[in-house]
């Protein structure tokens, strides 16, 4: 009897093993704010020295597996790859992630606040699909300064993260947790350098907590240079700006573990009772 009941203990494992952790990795989580592609639309400028960085909710302890943006190049002034020719990919990204300062009696606004990870991505690390065209507008809130029709070509950039190199998120359903998604692009013309290229961060009209946030990361200490709202002159003026990525994730191994054990109780205690 024991022999035939470790034999359909090893067999059930197999099965279930199999389902859950199919069942895990389709059951990523994943944070989205798409892009308004509408002429209310508008590119917030996020170009080295400066930074814009926007706030997500996590309910899911586990690691980071890809985050993707979506902006737009001032006046469809892309830089240059080594032919000479516009190329939207010739730019190095810095993304990071940051924990969440809530407002309180010294803060007037939520905004990052400890740096927790960062990472670099050089021109070929990073996948670049092909433009979405419309018209849309350019903001730069460090001037300040607004143009109704800044760019006509929004580019999607995903990057997938090293599952060596990643950060892991510590949020759960019960016990949510804030955080910050920081970009700030360094356009990169090859062979040259340098570029006067202009990205900006596209706007979304997924609206969650609060404000987007401009940063200058090289101040001393980091400048949170305020909260991110539609400028005068836009149909929006005044209202709240948030940006539009997307980041994905997947559980802790261990929470894959426990999954495929919890199902593989169940099934024997099924099989005990139904006898």
């Amino acid at each position: 009897m024991l022999r035939k009941i470790l034999l359909i203990v090893a067999a059930l494992m197999v099965i279930v093993s199999n389902q859950a952790i199919a069942t895990v990795i389709m059951d990523q989580e994943k944070w989205e704010q798409l892009p308004d592609l509408t002429p209310c639309g508008m590119d917030v400028m996020t170009t080295v020295p400066y930074a814009l960085a926007d706030d997500y909710l996590c309910t899911m302890t586990g690691r980071l597996t890809e985050i993707s943006i979506w902006g737009s190049w001032y006046l469809d002034g892309l830089p240059k790859n080594a032919a000479g020719a516009d190329d939207p990919s010739q730019v190095k990204f810095r993304i990071a992630i940051l924990s969440d300062m809530p407002v309180g009696p010294d803060n007037d606004f939520s905004k990052p606040d400890e740096l927790l990870w960062e990472k670099y991505f050089d021109p070929g690390t990073f996948n670049v699909e092909a433009p979405i065209v419309g018209e849309e507008g350019w903001y730069n809130p460090f001037e300040p300064f607004y143009e109704p029709v800044g760019d006509t070509l929004a580019f999607k950039y995903t990057f997938t993260l090293d599952p060596a190199d990643t950060f892991i998120q510590q949020g759960t359903k019960d016990d949510p947790i804030i955080y910050w998604l920081g970009l700030q692009a360094i356009p990169e013309d090859e062979g040259v350098g340098s570029s006067n290229a202009l990205f900006g961060w596209k706007t979304s009209l997924d609206h969650w907590n609060d404000d987007a946030t401009y940063i200058e990361p090289e101040a001393e200490p980091d400048a949170i240079l305020g909260e991110l709202r539609y400028p005068d002159g836009h149909n929006l003026q005044g209202q709240s700006i948030d940006l539009a990525f997307s980041i994905s994730g997947v559980p802790e191994p261990m929470t894959a573990s426990l999954l495929v054990m919890g199902g593989l109780f169940a099934l024997i205690r099924r099989r005990h009772l139904g006898r």
